[in-house]
């Protein structure tokens, strides 16, 4: 291969490897595919655009209204919804869970609420609080299906009402669809109609979903501030 050649390959290379990078828990500092919007829609006013998924896809450098957000405090993390304050479950379980209905923590993950379809791992008994947990106490270890559980929890606790900054940016909907999209199951919607103003050809995959998931919540066990959890 001529140096020409290499040349080539080497810059093929590079703009691949910086096209596919994952989205850090800091930061949101790139698109998380190699697409972009057909139209760029902004959500409603106060939605903090560079958090959403189009804003990911879009990467525009605009200022749009909300871009001061810091995405992980947008939601909480497995380890905040697992812990036993908040969960009922566990060493300090204080009488009383603090899930957003109609989620408890002993619900099947294939209930009809919420993902409908097998867990990825163990028994059809495996609960949403199970799928929380790395420990070996429990047989079912999934780091996405864990991230999706944690991402469906905090859209239903802070989706909220779509008019405050520090919106979360997914719907419960959309969290069980990008589950089935990412486990190679049909979602109720094609991509861009979950999110529209996508380009249609746009497709993201386990890693680029799970990535995105991750990028809403702190990756400790503390929980956030001012989430009244």
């Amino acid at each position: 291969m001529s140096k020409k050649e290499h040349h080539q390959v080497d810059n093929l290379n590079s703009s691949v490897n910086t096209s596919r990078r994952r989205l850090t828990s800091a930061v949101l500092a790139g698109p998380v595919v190699l697409s972009s919007l057909a139209s760029k829609k902004a959500l409603a006013d106060g939605m903090a655009y560079h958090c959403t998924v189009s804003g990911q896809i879009s990467n525009t450098a605009s200022p749009r209204t909300g871009d001061s957000v810091v995405c992980n405090t947008l939601g909480a993390s497995p380890g905040c919804w697992r812990s036993p304050h908040v969960s009922n479950k566990g060493n300090g379980a204080d009488g009383a869970h603090n899930w957003p209905a109609p989620y408890y923590p002993d619900m099947k993950f294939n209930d009809s609420n919420a993902f409908g379809v097998a867990p990825p791992c163990g028994t059809a008994t495996i609960t949403l609080y199970e799928m929380l947990n790395t420990s070996g106490q429990f047989t079912c270890k999934n780091m996405f299906a864990r991230a999706a559980v944690a991402s469906l929890l905090n859209a239903k606790a802070f989706r909220g009402n779509g008019n405050n900054p520090g919106d979360y940016p997914l719907t419960v909907d959309q969290v069980k669809d990008l589950y089935r999209i990412g486990m190679g199951l049909a979602p109720s919607k094609p991509f861009n109609q979950l999110f529209p103003g996508v380009n249609p050809s746009v497709a993201w995959n386990q890693s680029d979903i799970m990535a995105y998931f991750e990028s809403l919540y702190g990756q400790t066990d503390a929980c956030p501030a001012g989430k009244n959890l």
